[in-house]
């Protein structure tokens, strides 16, 4: 026998569910069929105007869509998106028109669950007599009806949604606060129950949080989607286009809770304790640019190769299953990044075949093959690549120029590929900051964006902070340290590295000149 925890002043009880009318038929047919056409025409919330119906801003909707079409989601979510009554009113469509599923929320903080909870219950309360569910449990943590399906609510714990298995949609919230073994317990004890049926499972999983750091599972899992390895969506709401937040609200902002708290909490940055390689302002302010040409893993940002002269750092890690081998394609002109690669599933023979291809297609395309350029790194691993370029006989490939180590003095070492100190892997990062801090490099690989952000300060060193990946990065560093060579025979590669010049920003100084 159902339990029965419920004020049937509010809500529906099981034995008043009666027939519906042809027009409430109708109407309970496309609130089924559309979340919008529900949220807008019957679902109240509380606003600053009070109770009103549903009104969504663009980004509410962009981030619920996302959710419907995708099973793995993870959300960046700055603080004021209204991602609460957004991830209530999604529950809520869920389980009043779909029988015989389990929704579970969950999140670091009691108060949490119950407010994503309390809206659900309040927009519930609000809808037409027609379009009640019929109530069998109504309290703090569960709401459950008569079509078998439920909500329920918990903190967010290594063994949080499993004492109810969840069928319909796991809605994690603010997952970046959760302590950190608590998190990696969890997603790795509760994500492996989902897949009992195969193909066939169907469990939703939104992960939808502020961040709170650059390390922690959170980021692990963003980046990962980012970097499009570990099979979840990435969205991030665009703290730009929510209402009010003007320059002067940013600056009052900022003055109250310091740049990096701000930036954190309603820019959706990930911070980190460490100094990244590169300004956070500025990586920010990098418009991402979506590939046009896509040949498996290589990506292109411009269609247009024809008389180019490029640049081709590889970096080469172990793959299969592990780091990324990555290169990067830099155009030596205009330095615009053209093209990036990154695998961690090939061997080395395959990899330099895949090397070999791309150089090919390049030349295809029309690049000015003979004066182009290629660096391959010569660690241990490199080592293996270099020996198959020594032993290849494939033309193309050889009318790259191949930039290898010099001495001191710019001589030849002799020695084919270019090796990684770390001296001059703080060079090569040296020269990266300059030209993107000074707007001289341009970059569109939201990936690589990504990996520069976590790309920070510790020791003597930069390097990936724990839980995300630098393949790209060091691909890059190769390019800049080619650069230093190239330089000798391109007279503007040497003047862009080179050139110093002082902007209107500088203008200040003119007094002492």
């Amino acid at each position: 026998m159902a339990e029965y925890h419920v004020d049937y002043g509010v809500v529906k009880k099981p034995q008043h569910d009666k027939p519906l009318t042809d027009w409430e038929v109708e109407e309970w047919i496309k609130c089924a069929e559309d979340p919008w056409y529900f949220f807008t025409n019957y679902c109240y919330v509380v606003g600053p105007r009070g109770k009103t119906l549903f009104e969504p801003r663009d980004y509410q909707i962009d981030m619920i869509d996302v959710i419907r079409d995708n099973r793995f989601v993870i959300i960046n979510a700055p603080r004021q998106t209204g991602k609460t009554i957004s991830m209530a009113l999604y529950a809520l469509h869920e389980v009043t028109f779909t029988p015989d599923i389990t929704t579970g929320v969950t999140s670091f903080k009691l108060t949490n669950v119950r407010d994503i909870l309390k809206r659900f219950k309040y927009s519930y309360e609000s809808l037409p007599e027609f379009l009640k569910a019929p109530v069998t449990v109504y309290n703090a943590s569960e709401v459950s009806f008569t079509n078998h399906s439920s909500v329920y609510g918990e903190v967010t714990s290594e063994s949080a949604l499993r004492g109810k298995t969840v069928t319909g949609t796991a809605i994690i919230d603010e997952f970046a606060f959760t302590e950190p073994a608590v998190a990696e317990e969890f997603i790795t004890s509760f994500l492996p129950a989902l897949e009992a049926a195969g193909e066939e499972s169907t469990t939703r999983v939104v992960i939808i949080s502020t961040p709170n750091s650059s390390t922690g599972k959170y980021a692990e899992i963003v980046n990962g989607a980012i970097d499009g390895s570990n099979g979840w969506a990435y969205h991030k709401v665009d703290p730009n286009s929510i209402p009010g937040r003007t320059e002067s609200w940013k600056k009052n902002m900022i003055r109250k809770l310091g740049k990096n708290r701000y930036l954190q909490e309603f820019e959706g940055h990930f911070l980190s304790d460490n100094s990244s390689l590169i300004n956070s302002s500025v990586l920010e302010s990098i418009q991402k640019r979506e590939p046009v040409i896509e040949i498996g893993d290589l990506k292109l940002f411009t269609s247009n190769l024809s008389g180019r002269k490029v640049a081709i750092g590889v970096d080469v890690s172990e793959g299969v299953g592990k780091d990324n081998s990555c290169f990067q394609i830099i155009d030596i002109d205009s330095l615009e990044q053209i093209g990036e690669y990154a695998n961690n599933m090939m061997n080395q023979t395959q990899y330099f075949k895949t090397i070999a291809k791309t150089c090919h297609f390049l030349e295809k395309e029309g690049v000015d093959v003979d004066s182009s350029f290629i660096g391959i790194e010569s660690n241990g691993v490199g080592n293996g690549i270099l020996r198959l370029y020594e032993n290849s006989t494939d033309d193309t490939i050889h009318r790259f120029g191949m930039i290898s180590d010099v001495n001191a003095s710019g001589m030849a070492t002799g020695k084919l590929g270019l090796t990684t100190t770390n001296q001059k892997k703080l060079e090569g990062c040296g020269l990266l900051k300059d030209l993107v801090e000074e707007g001289k490099l341009t970059l569109h690989s939201h990936p690589l964006l990504n990996e520069l952000r976590m790309f920070t300060k510790q020791g003597a060193t930069f390097k990936a902070e724990r839980g995300a990946k630098d393949d790209r990065v060091m691909a890059m560093v190769i390019v800049m340290n080619m650069l230093k060579q190239i330089a000798n025979a391109e007279e503007g590669v040497f003047d862009v590295i080179n050139e110093v010049s002082l902007n209107e920003s500088d203008e200040v100084y003119d007094i002492y000149f």
